[in-house]
C-alpha cells in the first residue's frame, strides 16, 4: 500500500492539484499556476506534519 492511501483523499488532492498546473500551463494563466502552487505547498506542508 502506498504511503499516500494512509491519508484520506491525498492523492486526490495531489491530482486536483496536477490538474490545476495543466491548466495553468494550456491557458498560459498565471493566477492559476499561482493557485496550483499555494496548493501543492500546502499539501506537502500536511503531509509533512501529519495532518
Amino acid at each position: 500500500m502506498p504511503v499516500l492511501e494512509f491519508v484520506p483523499f491525498s492523492s486526490t488532492l495531489l491530482g486536483g492539484a496536477v490538474c490545476l498546473i495543466a491548466i495553468a500551463l494550456a491557458a498560459k494563466d498565471g493566477v492559476v499556476g499561482f493557485l496550483a502552487l499555494i496548493t501543492m505547498c500546502g499539501l506537502a506542508v500536511a503531509m509533512a506534519t501529519g495532518f
